[in-house]
């Protein structure tokens, strides 16, 4: 099996609902998940519209102090969703984190040519920078 190595590694997620966990669980899974990723460096690209903060649980605030070294970043000009390390390896997941399990879903790996124009797109549209 194929695997996507993130330690030390720069690690871009994509994905517009990833912050829209409406409990604790979902939110202590993500930092979980994130933690055991071991990444230099996480860039989460999100739509803000879909961040659902209740009184008890704002996610992105949590994520920020648990992963200081975390940059998040909103726009609602991707709907599906990546996890790419050092802009050379990654997969797509058919569905946000909190619905793995609950339906069918498929991860797959990436292309190398499908993460270089995900990368591009993401620079040509200013969501990134050219150098990570």
């Amino acid at each position: 099996m194929e695997q996507i190595k993130s330690e030390g590694a720069d690690l871009v997620i994509i994905d517009p609902y990833i912050l829209s966990g409406t409990d604790l669980n979902y939110t202590n899974t993500l930092i979980n998940i994130l933690k055991k990723a071991k990444a230099k460096k996480y860039t989460i690209i999100t739509d803000q519209n879909n961040i659902y903060n209740t009184s008890k649980n704002n996610i992105q605030k949590d994520i920020q102090k648990e992963i200081p070294n975390i940059e998040i970043i909103f726009t609602k000009k991707i709907h599906d969703r990546f996890w790419i390390c050092n802009r050379k390896t990654g997969f797509y997941v058919g569905t946000s984190l909190n619905g793995i399990g609950r339906k069918l879903t498929l991860i797959n790996l990436l292309k190398e040519s499908e993460i270089t124009a995900i990368v591009s797109y993401l620079h040509d549209h200013s969501i990134i920078n050219s150098g990570g």
